[in-house]
């Protein structure tokens, strides 16, 4: 008995002797990555499984939450270990998880009065667009990014970069002022914003570019991003079907096609 004891407390001591506190930067992207004081606690969805991952190896997270283009850049720099969400092919000093995260739609928003629906960067016409900036659409829709950046350039007005952690907020509200006329991001983090600012009668969704796919991005300076690397890719595929994954997807209101494919 007092072997087995003993054995226990070693294991103990063995797992907390490793354990990592994980520096993680991020955006606030709720429901998928919520700062939890403006939030009622909760956490967002990725943030939560990451959580769940690496606790089974002793590991703490340390999040830090800042505008995107400012977390990719620290993130670069090796000042950090990971940020939850990043699209394929985007940056040279991050390494992305072999195993997807998350995917969802990216979809166009716009005031409930304005007649028009995205169909093709041809029926944009002069209408005004709010990008977060940093947000790169290449992966999502070519002919979209190619648009909006051709745009940024000539300064023509119809593309504005806004930046900050609240970005896709100050967007939203430069459209309800007529100062823009639509967005296109994360339909489940606009829908989020509308049903908790009670937007419902204002803004609608105008139509869909596609589906995104993001990854957990590591950076290549983290000494130990190979082995944070392999714990996610061991272990997401797993989580994703269990009930704890289920629980967390019914409790911030997000569907995971992964998952109702494979339903």
């Amino acid at each position: 008995m007092k072997k087995i004891i003993f054995y226990s407390i070693f294991l103990i001591f063995h797992v907390n002797l490793f354990a990592d506190v994980i520096k993680v930067t991020a955006v606030e992207y709720c429901p998928y990555i919520c700062i939890p004081e403006k939030n009622n606690g909760l956490k967002g969805l990725n943030n939560e499984v990451l959580i769940e991952i690496y606790k089974k190896f002793g590991h703490k997270l340390a999040f830090e939450f800042m505008p995107w283009q400012r977390a990719v850049n620290e993130l670069e720099r090796g000042s950090y270990d990971l940020t939850p969400l990043v699209e394929a092919n985007q940056y040279s000093n991050i390494t992305l998880s072999k195993n997807v995260f998350i995917k969802y739609k990216i979809s166009c928003f716009t005031r409930k009065n304005t007649p028009w629906s995205f169909k093709g960067v041809k029926s944009i016409g002069n209408l005004r667009i709010g990008v977060q900036n940093g947000f790169d659409y290449s992966s999502i829709h070519p002919e979209f990014d190619k648009y909006i950046k051709n745009e940024t350039e000539k300064k023509s007005g119809k593309v504005s970069i806004i930046s900050g952690e609240d970005a896709t907020e100050k967007i939203i509200k430069m459209i309800l002022a007529d100062r823009l006329d639509f967005i296109c991001d994360n339909e489940g983090v606009i829908m989020h914003f509308i049903n908790t600012e009670k937007l419902q009668k204002k803004l609608k969704q105008a139509g869909v570019l596609n589906l995104d796919i993001n990854y957990v991005g590591f950076s290549i300076k983290s000494k130990k991003a190979a082995e944070y690397k392999k714990i996610f890719d061991d272990n997401i595929i797993e989580f994703k079907k269990s009930d704890k994954y289920k629980k967390l997807l019914s409790k911030y209101g997000i569907e995971d096609p992964d998952i109702n494919e494979k339903n």
